[in-house]
């Protein structure tokens, strides 16, 4: 029984440490006219990494502890496939956002929190404006020593 204990703290302990180095990638999938996929198998294939999630019904994954590379995503519906690629660089925000339209046996990337941001960034440019808003403050942490 305690061997099965120290089996079940040291995978534990080096699944958490996975997590904290690698990307946490989300977003949503859709069908051609915009409705979420429910129960689509994402697969990410890399060299180094091949990882996976299922969407809810509202069409949402998640997953976590990507390390940064080229991938070929695969969303499979029912057996068929829908293939893209994407890249993850070493210098991108930890958590990403990246939602799929499937359509023609592809999963086309659309819009990204990257692109929604420069995309946002470079309409401010072209206005002339550089007073960028500030961010405002989802909430508070409160953090209590014992």
């Amino acid at each position: 029984m305690s061997r099965f204990l120290l089996f079940v703290l040291i995978i534990s302990a080096l699944g958490q440490t996975t997590f904290a180095q690698g990307f946490i990638i989300s977003g949503r999938v859709v069908d051609k006219d915009n409705r979420p996929v429910k129960k689509a198998l994402v697969q990410a294939v890399g060299a180094e990494y091949m990882g996976f999630a299922t969407t809810n019904d509202d069409g949402l994954y998640f997953t976590a502890a990507v390390p940064a590379g080229k991938y070929e995503v695969i969303v499979k519906v029912d057996t068929i496939p829908y293939i893209t690629k994407m890249d993850i660089a070493p210098t991108d925000p930890q958590k990403r956002f990246y939602n799929f339209r499937l359509k023609d046996k592809k999963a086309e990337l659309t819009k990204t929190d990257k692109d929604v941001f420069m995309e946002s960034a470079f309409n401010k440019l072209r206005s002339g404006s550089d007073n960028f808003p500030e961010p405002k403050r989802q909430g508070t942490i409160r953090i209590r020593k014992r």
